[in-house]
């Protein structure tokens, strides 16, 4: 996946779950957290990666991230939004038999946090030109 853009900046859509019942831990949220590495890793599907990230929990109201790292031509053909609820209701939410319903943020482009730059190779090119 090589780009001649700036990939400084992934994905970033804001999720709001509603749960069945009060969870208890953020990792009983939808995430990509590996124990193994202690650390939110990257998970592949298709042509992107993804990575979800609990960030808030209040009774049977949560907040998670969600970043996409997609190549730039892959984003220019597709309507990113559509697409990543898409994903997120089929193949993530479905899995967990917690969430009652799911409220999604336009996508932005934001620095992920918790979660090292996929595609950090890129940083290191460009800091060296």
């Amino acid at each position: 996946m090589e780009t001649t853009e700036s990939c400084k900046f992934c994905q970033k859509i804001v999720i709001t779950l509603k749960t069945k019942k009060k969870v208890d831990r953020l990792l009983d949220l939808p995430h990509t957290f590996d124990p193994l590495s202690g650390n939110y890793t990257w998970r592949f599907y298709e042509f992107f990666a993804y990575a979800l990230i609990p960030r808030v929990m209040h009774g049977r109201t949560s907040q998670v991230d969600l970043y996409l790292c997609i190549d730039e031509d892959d984003l220019d053909d597709i309507d990113i939004f559509g697409y990543a609820k898409r994903f997120l209701q089929e193949r993530v939410l479905s899995q967990w038999n917690n969430v009652e319903s799911a409220a999604f943020v336009e996508p932005v482009l934001a620095r992920p946090e918790d979660l090292v730059c996929r595609k950090l190779r890129h940083f290191i090119e460009e800091d060296a030109d």
